[in-house]
């Protein structure tokens, strides 16, 4: 690490380093079989089933400011009465 302070060296081209590549790529892969891969499932039960009203609740992204969020829970609550967003 000394010797390449700031990694601008690509290690992986080298024939040194093939077998700690070949072992880590066996790692990841692993991984990502692993049963914590999760299915996809519908807004509509995380609302209803998973999260029932906690969907009402907690941090929001994408609105500048209090005025954006009211505005696009009205919408929401005019598209979709049986919508629990505030």
């Amino acid at each position: 690490m000394v010797a390449d302070k700031y990694r601008v060296n690509d290690l992986g081209a080298s024939a040194q380093h093939q077998d700690e590549i070949a072992r880590l790529s066996g790692e990841l892969f692993g991984w990502a079989r692993r049963q914590h891969s999760r299915t996809t499932i519908s807004d509509e039960k995380i609302d209803t089933v998973l999260c029932k009203d906690d969907a009402a609740y907690g941090v929001y992204l994408g609105f500048c400011d209090q005025g954006a969020l009211r505005e696009w829970s009205q919408q929401q609550a005019e598209e979709n009465p049986s919508s629990r967003t505030r």
